[in-house]
């Protein structure tokens, strides 16, 4: 990761004094949901808010079709072998959970299909609605 010039958000919270904050490898899935954890526990402890900053890459461009001509090759192939997908699959995999993994992905590929289906099924909303819900201050 990256450290150098960017601001770490999770300090910056601290210094406020009046909420919680904790960086955290956003590529290991297992790190990321302990750190949910806490700030849940925290929240429900009546201990205020959290801050979570969950350090990644973004691997698309900015916009489709961005060529990304400012990215480094290198780094950019070393976070594409950090795919947060792969590690935890591979993670799941070594626990002996491979099988649960494969259908949990199956599951999660149905309704996506079925949600996709009643998408495109769904009639187009009329154009007298375009501004509801649409504010401007």
């Amino acid at each position: 990761m990256r450290s150098g010039a960017a601001r770490r958000w999770s300090s910056g919270a601290l210094g406020y004094g009046v909420i919680g904050a904790e960086r955290v490898d956003g590529n290991d899935v297992a790190a990321v949901r302990a750190a949910t954890g806490r700030a849940v526990a925290a929240a429900r402890a009546g201990d205020g808010p959290s801050l979570i900053e969950a350090m990644t890459y973004r691997v698309h461009g900015h916009y489709e079709g961005d060529a990304t001509p400012y990215r480094d090759d290198e780094e950019f192939q070393e976070w594409l072998d950090r795919d947060p997908l792969q590690l935890a699959r591979r993670a799941l995999d070594e626990e002996g959970r491979g099988a649960e993994a494969e259908g949990a992905i199956a599951a999660a590929e149905e309704e996506m299909d079925r949600a996709v289906e009643e998408g495109l099924a769904a009639p187009y909303p009329s154009t007298d609605t375009l501004l509801e819900d649409v504010y401007a201050s």
